[in-house]
């Protein structure tokens, strides 16, 4: 975006130029400051606030970690702005959905621990802890969702594996 460029090359000469005035008089440094002030809030409004400029080239970083879902960034391809570039999940932290008969929701409680497995990792079980019991019922299966907060920090857990929990009921 020729916009972009603009505005990180009058930030950068804003930032250089409130270096070059450092041992200049109070009041023209401070000018200096709001020129600089301005330039990153103009970055802010766009949401690319860490974006740099570097030969000409912008670079800038997602805002969290994660794995890239998808990519629809390709060079020399022109995108507006709110198009979605990269689609970014952090997966160290998942949900399990579980359906619960409603016979047994009473005794189920947000904090309430639970033992999930999978069927693709035989042996590994992981704990969590209940977050959220969804307020609707499934009239077809007479059941509730749950969902439950799983630790994912080395990766074994794949969205949308199937599982098997196994639910503390305070009954």
């Amino acid at each position: 975006s020729p916009e972009l460029v603009s505005a990180l090359r009058e930030l950068e000469l804003a930032r250089q130029g409130l270096a070059a005035l450092k041992d200049a008089d109070e009041a023209a440094q401070q000018s200096m400051q709001r020129l600089v002030e301005a330039g990153e809030a103009r970055l802010r409004n766009w949401d690319i606030a860490g974006a740099q400029l570097h030969d000409g080239r912008v670079t800038y970083h997602a805002p969290a970690n994660g794995i890239v879902l998808e990519k629809n960034a390709v060079e020399g391809l022109r995108f507006m702005p709110g198009e979605t570039l990269y689609r970014i999940a952090d997966l160290s932290t998942l949900w399990a959905i579980a359906d619960v008969p409603e016979r047994d929701i009473a005794g189920i409680r947000p904090g309430s621990s639970a033992q999930v497995s999978v069927d693709a990792l035989p042996g590994r079980d992981f704990t969590g802890k209940v977050d959220f019991i969804y307020p609707t019922l499934n009239e077809m299966t007479r059941t509730a969702q749950v969902r439950i907060v799983l630790n994912n920090a080395d990766g074994a857990l794949k969205p949308a594996m199937y599982a098997h929990v196994r639910l503390a009921s305070g009954k």
